[in-house]
Order: structure tokens, then C-alpha cells, then sequence
């Protein structure tokens, strides 16, 4: 071939190599490479020398977009930062609310504990065991004291059969049964107003509610919640534990700290057709016992007695234990 014709192939190799070729110049291109050296040479420079990458036409643009992309991406990462912490310190704040609304229960709870003359958390429980007899029947409860003492029932005036009657045994000792308290349905707004702390007035509601009693009354309407908090060991949540878990424990301490009376001893007969919760209590040297008693057939209907004069303690568990409400 002509020095022409080198020069038209070496400007052929490039597509040559590339496979972009027609059939025809691929042909043309190999015969000559048989009998050129330099083009071989040519050729063989071609198919070592690395590729060369086609870069963008707008590589501005692109060059742009990614870094908007990082931009966007970093602002993510803050954002999302920003709100995880705020997420912890609200949920840091909130816990530390709720400890210290239950640690002011709680101090409050053990001061009253520890006071000369105090509540008391021991609670002594008894299976009653019902007496099938009674000295003592009107149209709402019979009653039986027993066959040693000499019974002398006063009636006090009142809208029920039951109201205020005063049994006087021999030997100085006296029942005093106080009219029952047939509308005991203190609301929950008044209990709260009255007695509980501002903060922990919700943790009260959502205790009742948890633990499936009606939160629209006071705790002190069903006295089976009286029943669990004197049998029950005061409870301590750990920091970060569940609101339902805060809430009872509020509740617990609540109910603990305003609805018992200064006692000495705490009693809770079971087995009974009804609830009974009794309290030992010291006055003027004198050691009375004072129960509360509720129907299990209709909360509404409570009552309470008080022995006056007995120093047998299982002397007056057995005289509550006959009683009956009709």
C-alpha cells in the first residue's frame, strides 16, 4: 500500500479498534496490517493504551446536584439529631416529674409512719368464720355477741332501722354501730381537691382506671382498694418503668396516707360475705377497735362499728365475723 494509504488507516485504526467500523474498511484495514509493520505497531499501541472515560458535558451540573445531595443529607442527620435529644430531655423531664411527685408521696408516707402514734402499715389478716346465729335482727343486719353477756340495745332516731344503735353488754363493754352510709359516693374532683397533691391528682385517676376500679368516685368508695393497699407492701418502680406502674404506685401511697386513721394495728377479716377493715386504736389509755364494713352484693350500703371496753381481740373478731347484712 501507498504512504497514503498508512494514512488513511492509522485514522481508521482508532474506530477500528473500537468495533465502529463497516465491514468493508475492517477488510481494507486488515489486509493492510499484513503487510505494514508500521501500522501493526500503530495498532498494537492503540489496544495497550487505557481507556480514557467520557466525562460529562455538564459536569458543572452534576458536580452541583451531588453537592446539594450532601448538603440535604447533612441537614437530615441535624434535623433528625435536633429531634432525637429534645425526644430524650423530654422523656428525661417527664420521668423526673413523675419520680419526684412519687417520691413526695412516698416521704410523706413514711413521715406519717414514723410519727409517734402513727399509721402503721402492719396489717394483721384474719379468716373470719361466720356464725350461723344472732342475738340481735332488724329488717338490714343480725348480729351475734354471744350468749355470756347480758345484751341492752339502744336505738338512736334516724332515717334507717340501723341507725346508731348502741349495744351495752355487761361488763362495761359497748358496740356502737353507726348508721350506714347508704350515699358514700364522694366524687373523684372533690377527693383530689381536698386531699391529694395538684401533680399527682392524674396519676390518682389513672391508677383507679388501671387497676379497673371507677374513677369517678373517691378510692374510698370501694373498700376492696383498702383491701389491697393494707395487704399489699408498699411498692417501689424502679426510674424508668411505665406509667401504669407510677399511677398505682401514687395511688397505693394516696390512699395509704389520707384514707386510714392513726392506728396502731390494722386488721382485715376475710372470707366474709362482705369487706371488713378494722383498726386498733390507742385513746387515753384506752384500747378500742374501730371497723368498717361494706356489702359486696351493694357497695352502696357501709357501715361501722366500734368496740368500746374489750380486751380480747379475738373476742371482737368474733362477734364482727357473725355479723350478717341483709
Amino acid at each position: 500500500m501507498s504512504r497514503f494509504d498508512c494514512d488513511i488507516t492509522k485514522d481508521l485504526l482508532p474506530l477500528y479498534v473500537d468495533s465502529v467500523c463497516s465491514k468493508k474498511s475492517c477488510e481494507c484495514i486488515e489486509e493492510h496490517l499484513k503487510e505494514c509493520n508500521n501500522c501493526r505497531e500503530e495498532l498494537r499501541k492503540l489496544r495497550e493504551c487505557p481507556e480514557i472515560p467520557v466525562v460529562e458535558a455538564d459536569m458543572k451540573k452534576a458536580v452541583k446536584n451531588a453537592g446539594m445531595r450532601i448538603k440535604k443529607g447533612k441537614k437530615k442527620v441535624i434535623i433528625e439529631s435536633v429531634a432525637l435529644a429534645l425526644i430524650v430531655a423530654l422523656l428525661i423531664s417527664t420521668v423526673t416529674i413523675y419520680r419526684v411527685i412519687l417520691n413526695n408521696a412516698i416521704t410523706e408516707y413514711n413521715s406519717y409512719s414514723n410519727m409517734e402514734g402513727g399509721f402503721t402499715n402492719e396489717t394483721e389478716i384474719i379468716k373470719g368464720k361466720a356464725v350461723n346465729k344472732s342475738d340481735y335482727e332488724d329488717s338490714e343486719v343480725s348480729l351475734f355477741v354471744g350468749e355470756e353477756y347480758t345484751l341492752k340495745v339502744t336505738e338512736g332516731e334516724g332515717e334507717y332501722a340501723v341507725d346508731n344503735i348502741r349495744f351495752n353488754l355487761s361488763d362495761n363493754k359497748t358496740i356502737i354501730l353507726v348508721e350506714p352510709e347508704y350515699v358514700a359516693k364522694d366524687s373523684m374532683n372533690n377527693y383530689l381537691k381536698g386531699y391529694i397533691f395538684p401533680l399527682a391528682r392524674p396519676f390518682v385517676i389513672w391508677g383507679m382506671k388501671y387497676m379497673g376500679y371507677d374513677a369517678d368516685f373517691s378510692p374510698g368508695y370501694d373498700m376492696s382498694l383498702f383491701e389491697y393497699v393494707l395487704e399489699t407492701d408498699p411498692p417501689k418502680p424502679s426510674f424508668f418503668c411505665s406509667v401504669e406502674e407510677y399511677s398505682k404506685a401514687i395511688l397505693y401511697y394516696s390512699v395509704a396516707n389520707m384514707s386510714f386513721p392513726v392506728a396502731s394495728g390494722n386488721i382485715v377479716i376475710k372470707n366474709l360475705d362482705y369487706y371488713c377493715i378494722g383498726y386498733k386504736l390507742l385513746r387515753n389509755d384506752e384500747t378500742m377497735y374501730a371497723f368498717e364494713i361494706q356489702s359486696k352484693d351493694n357497695i352502696d350500703k357501709k357501715y361501722s362499728f366500734m368496740f368500746r371496753g374489750f380486751e380480747s381481740q379475738e373476742e371482737v373478731i368474733k362477734i364482727i365475723s357473725s355479723l350478717e347484712i341483709k
